[in-house]
This record gives structure tokens, sequence and C-alpha cells, in this order.
């Protein structure tokens, strides 16, 4: 069952940190991740990043703001329509309220991630139980294949569930 209203998404990157860019492991942000904002956490495509293919990663966390505890877990709702690009996602590897390790940049692969896509309620990517005011890290994984073409519908939409 979607948990929508309790879960909130924050960028990582360290306390301050408001640049999507730079979400990219380490503490987890007070910036609020806001859903109805294009390119909210990965910039567009360029069209060197289309012709060449491009992989690129970022880190946020999972905040329970609600009042009771979730056993939680995490898919995507709304996939892109383009075939040239496909998400993936993985659990942090700090834990619960954890640090996560800093990447270099967007081109660097976290080490030591198993990557699912989860694309549907019934399967989600299964996380950690979170009381209230706790958070668990997620990393997301962007795969632009070569030759890809441009679209307008090049977009996910991420939903916490109760497992």
């Amino acid at each position: 069952m979607p948990i929508n209203d309790d879960i909130k998404f924050y960028l990582t990157g360290g306390v301050g940190n408001s640049d999507p860019d730079l979400s990219l492991g380490n503490a987890r942000s007070t910036t609020e991740i806001i859903s109805s904002t294009n390119a909210n956490l990965f910039e567009n495509v360029t069209s060197g990043e289309a012709s060449g293919g491009s992989t690129k990663y970022r880190c946020i966390s999972l905040r329970n703001e609600g009042v009771v505890s979730y056993d939680l877990g995490v898919f995507l709702e709304t996939v892109t329509e383009s075939q040239s690009t496909k998400f993936y996602l993985a659990n942090g590897s700090s834990g619960l309220n954890g640090t996560e390790p800093v990447i270099a940049d967007e081109d660097t692969e976290p080490p030591d991630l198993i990557y699912k896509h989860p694309s549907a309620e019934y399967d989600p990517l299964v996380m950690l139980t979170l009381a209230p005011n706790d958070f668990a890290n997620l990393w997301l994984k962007r795969v632009i294949s070569a030759g890809a073409g441009g679209s307008l519908k090049d977009y996910i939409r991420l939903t916490p569930v109760e497992t």
C-alpha cells in the first residue's frame, strides 16, 4: 500500500546540500526533493550523452515523517517511455540512519551494491523498517543507451510502499 504522505525524499551530499548533482552519498541533506519539479534529481540528457551512452548515479534518503513505523519498500511507479533509458535502484550500504560513502562524481559506480528494476507495487525493492524520524538511503542508477533518441517523457516517479 503506498505511503506517500509519511515518507519524504531528501538529497544526500551533506546537511546543507541543495544541489542534486552533489547528491552522491554522505550525510542526509535537509533539502527535500519536490516531486513536481522537472530535473529534480538528474539533469536532462545532453546530445553527447544520448549519442555516446551514459550511466549516472545519485543517492537519496527516504525519511519517515509519520507517527507509525513502516516496513519500507520502493518501486518505480512511472517509468520512462523511452526504450533507451533505464533506471535501477539499490539499498544504501550504511544501514538505518547511516551516512553513505561518497562517490567521486556522478559517473563513478558506488561499490558493492545490488541494483534492481522494481516496476510494480507487488515486487518493490525491500528496504528497512523505519520508525518515526528514521531514514534509509537509496542509490539510483540511470542508464542511457548509446544512440538514444530524445524523449519529452523521459522520467520516473518513485513510490514508497509498506512491504
